[in-house]
């Protein structure tokens, strides 16, 4: 592109495109994008109409991404260069047939509304839709409605609008979502927090700020009319009500299963509220509402679903655990506590999973040590069940390397108390090792017994031939010393003798007792290490030592 064009493009020159001939219009960038693209993306409306006057066809020309300048528009929220866009001669007799300005999506099959609708523009979104309303019905690549973008994006004005607009706007999303999943999972701002050591984290910090100060605006008021009224505007219409409201993602979550497992309660109730049979929905994993709740802690969430559908309770997923299996593993102790005070749930307290475990085997092998106690506390709870390995869930603290002694022992008495004893078949299988073991260890001691004399007998020979050369070492040492000690005295005397003869034979006597102490030194270790080092490494060292002598003999000589 001329340089010159761009620049008018980018500050709205007008007098350059009046006097600019028709063909230089038609000049791309290098992502193919026009003038027009380049005007709408700098806002120059009066540019971008003397555009449209001169050179009209540019308006439907896309760009490498297949944008045109709707999109663009769409993109800033331009809303007066929208209207100039539509409002094109040739536009006008396309208007609500496929190809036409309005329609025509990008590479990722956004149409204007779309990108409109992701970038939170309001006032575009408004007009697009009241030009051509079945705009509303078109999905792009990732199967997303203009509705299902608006909810997950958090502007729900836009999504009020659409609904009220259209209300059979389609409201799919990815991954099989539908806008009630992203409604329940953007108006969720935490979930309740467990008696539990604080997280301190700068993030945990940062996420109960970001709560408290979302709660806050909630009482006040400024922030609770669209986060709380656009779940209400989802499922308003009955129709779209049931089919949503037990929509299953690719996961097999339903929008209750979300609310569950976020915490979220103001959801809950609504939901039940208008269809308290979903309580029994399963995902893929065979779980209920109830389950995922269980495993994050939210206890009033539970309360919300037993109060709703008294034996929602009663189900278990695909390894058979129930609610109070996974609130075991998780060490969910607030979820544990309700549930073992709430007589309706007491049929689950000593239900068996696939492998024959009940809540309190979970809790033996997790070690957690609250939950523990709780359950050994309990009188309705089976101290005595057995698994599927013939296990106890006391047999399960003995074996668990991750508890400490005094908790064990703790445990263990506990439970013994209650009832609990250990399995029979390790009972015998302990006492049958015992007795190898018993037998073993007298075989052994027998071996011993008379391997020892054997040593004995060598080590009283080689202690003879160790003490020899102990000696050895200790003569050694002793001349290498005094040799040393005569050989710095003689160092000192020449230091201060005047008579050459006299200073010649002092040096040469030195210089014969260093040879003798370093001669000492070599021997006394060598000694050393044969004494300490097995046979064959002290042979070895004793060859060296010999060596090294008689090449510092020879030297010397």
């Amino acid at each position: 592109m001329d340089p010159k064009l761009y620049d008018a493009a980018v500050s709205g020159d007008i007098n350059f495109l009046e006097t600019t001939k028709l063909d230089i219009l038609s000049q791309k960038t290098g992502r193919r994008s026009s003038i027009l693209h380049i005007a709408v993306r700098f806002q120059q409306v009066e540019f971008v109409k003397q555009v449209i006057r001169k050179y009209s066809p540019l308006v439907k020309e896309p760009n490498s991404s297949e944008d045109t300048p709707l999109h663009s528009a769409a993109r800033k929220g331009s809303r007066e260069i929208v209207e100039l866009l539509i409002k094109t001669e040739e536009d006008v007799e396309n208007r609500g047939k496929e190809g036409s300005l309005l329609r025509m999506k990008n590479t990722v099959g956004n149409t204007a509304l779309h990108v409109a609708v992701e970038n939170g523009k309001i006032d575009v979104a408004m007009k697009l839709i009241e030009t051509d309303i079945e705009l509303c019905n078109f999905i792009n690549n990732d199967n997303e409605s203009p509705l299902y973008i608006a909810v997950e994006g958090g502007f729900f004005d836009i999504a009020k609008f659409i609904i009220s607009e259209y209300p059979f706007a389609p409201y799919q999303g990815t991954n099989g979502m539908t806008a009630l999943h992203a409604a329940l999972i953007r108006t969720h701002h935490g979930r309740e927090v467990e008696n539990q050591v604080p997280d301190l984290s700068l993030e945990n910090i940062r996420r109960i700020l970001r709560d408290a100060f979302l709660r806050i605006q909630e009482c006040v008021g400024g922030f609770q009319s669209e986060q709380k009224d656009i779940i209400n505007v989802l499922i308003e219409d009955p129709q779209r009500r049931t089919a949503m409201i037990s929509h299953q993602d690719e996961f097999g979550w339903c929008p209750i299963h979300y609310a569950a497992h976020l915490g979220h309660l103001k959801a809950t109730k609504l939901l039940l509220e208008k269809d308290s049979s979903i309580a029994y929905n399963l995902n893929k994993d065979n779980m209920t509402p109830l389950h995922l709740a269980a495993k994050e802690g939210n206890v009033n969430i539970i309360k919300e679903l037993v109060l709703f559908r008294p034996d929602s309770y009663d189900w278990v997923d695909n390894s058979k655990r129930t609610a109070l299996h996974l609130a075991v593993k998780h060490g969910k102790t607030e979820v544990v506590r309700y549930m073992l005070k709430d007589p309706k749930l007491e049929g689950i307290i000593n239900v068996r999973d696939k492998d024959g475990n009940t809540p309190l085997h979970v809790a033996a092998v997790c070690d957690k040590y609250d939950i523990l106690m709780m359950l050994a506390d309990d009188s309705r709870v089976d101290k005595r069940a057995t698994n599927k390995n013939c296990m106890k869930a006391i047999d399960i603290i003995q074996f668990n390397k991750n508890i400490g002694e005094l908790i064990k022992a703790r445990l263990v008495k506990k439970l013994e108390k209650a009832g609990g004893r250990r399995s029979l078949h390790l009972v015998i299988n302990d006492e049958t090792e015992q007795r190898r073991d018993s037998i073993s260890n007298r075989e052994q001691q027998q071996e011993g017994n008379d391997t020892n004399q054997d040593k004995q007998q060598q080590e009283g020979d080689a202690s003879i031939h160790d003490q020899q050369q102990m000696r050895y070492k200790r003569q050694e040492n002793a001349v290498a010393f005094y040799c040393s000690t005569a050989a710095v005295f003689l160092h000192f005397f020449i230091s201060i003798e005047y008579n050459y003869h006299l200073l010649l034979r002092f040096m040469r006597f030195a210089a014969a007792l260093t040879y003798v102490s370093i001669l000492g030194m070599v021997l006394s270790f060598t000694a050393g290490l044969y004494v300490i080092l097995p046979d064959s490494m002290s042979d070895v060292i004793v060859a060296l030592g010999c060596c090294f002598s008689l090449f510092y003999l020879l030297g010397y000589i």
